[in-house]
């Protein structure tokens, strides 16, 4: 008899927020970082809103990282490799 496949349907509950910014340059140099560490991960844009601007410095969107639960140690190892500049413009999730 054959192994019927299953799949995981509850696979969207497994990803975490990892990280936000609004430097497009930190987004272009995390993602390669991500990249280079076989790290997968999913980026969306959120919209902020006119009245809390002033929490992004002014700043009309914010880009978050997501990955999967079970990569964020070596995510979070392969983020500190991010120049000081950088990474000071992250605001890294702790879980």
């Amino acid at each position: 008899m054959k192994k019927k496949l299953s799949f995981d349907k509850t696979a969207y509950k497994k990803s975490i927020v990892l990280c936000e910014t609004t430097n497009t340059r930190a987004v272009k140099l995390t993602s390669q970082v991500l990249i280079d560490h076989s790290i997968s991960f999913s980026k969306a844009y959120r919209h902020v809103p006119l009245f809390r601007r002033d929490k992004y410095r002014g700043a009309s969107e914010v880009c978050i990282f997501s990955i999967n639960r079970n990569e964020y140690t070596k995510a979070r190892a392969a983020i500190r490799e991010l120049p000081d500049t950088y990474l000071s413009r992250l605001v890294v999730n702790a879980i």
